[in-house]
């Protein structure tokens, strides 16, 4: 398996929010997301048979207990399928980490207040799909077989409220803070999200929220 894609929301001077990766299964056209910040804690599959899965993973679990399951939908071939979107409301983007180049790119200028999308297509096509301002695509991975997977951004309104629906929330509660400005009970880069599973198929959504620093004590 390798590793087609990160995302995070950075500009050349911050990340503002945990990593997602991508990991392709080219043998068996299986697609893996995961957090950064939460290693084997959390696993989303998106399988060749249309059957999806979140895993959760305890140390040295390398089965993981299933928590979630459903079918992404079907589609003719040149027809995408939309089977993930990650929202990241820029107002809940507060974390400080350090600039990195395993993502791939850099937003020049975050624009309040606004949403960011991240979102996941599969496709059955002969040729992928155009990278390019109009279909919003960012990256394309072959998996074999005519099946490609896309991921396209795209800026769409603030998130007010969570939706109804919320499957479940993961926390990752971040680092201790070596600085004398903030007390020892302080953590930073708290990193949290939220989603939603579609039932029984459709498109898995994810809210994405961070902090600098957060207290242990209220």
């Amino acid at each position: 398996m390798s590793t087609i894609f990160r995302f995070a929301i950075q500009t050349e001077k911050r990340r503002y929010s945990d990593i997602w990766t991508f990991i392709c299964n080219k043998n068996h056209q299986c697609l893996y997301a995961k957090r950064i910040s939460q290693k084997q804690g959390m696993k989303v599959s998106f399988h060749k048979t249309g059957d999806c899965h979140v895993k959760s993973y305890e140390e040295g679990d390398e089965i993981g207990t299933q928590d979630h399951k459903w079918r992404y939908e079907d589609a003719g071939d040149g027809q995408p399928i939309h089977i993930m979107r990650i929202v990241y409301d820029l107002r809940r983007q507060q974390g400080d980490f350090e600039f990195t180049h395993k993502v791939g790119f850099a937003f020049e200028d975050l624009a309040f207040p606004h949403s960011i999308y991240l979102d996941v297509f599969f496709i059955h096509s002969d040729h992928g799909v155009e990278l390019s301002d109009e279909t919003g695509a960012v990256a394309c991975h072959h998996m074999g077989g005519g099946k490609w997977v896309y991921f396209a951004i795209d800026v769409g309104p603030l998130v007010h409220d969570l939706p109804d629906g919320i499957a479940e929330m993961s926390i990752q509660l971040g680092d201790p803070i070596s600085d004398a400005e903030y007390p020892a009970d302080a953590l930073k880069n708290l990193t949290a999200v939220c989603y939603q599973v579609p039932v029984p198929s459709g498109t898995f959504v994810a809210y994405e929220a961070s902090a600098a620093h957060f207290s242990l004590i209220p």
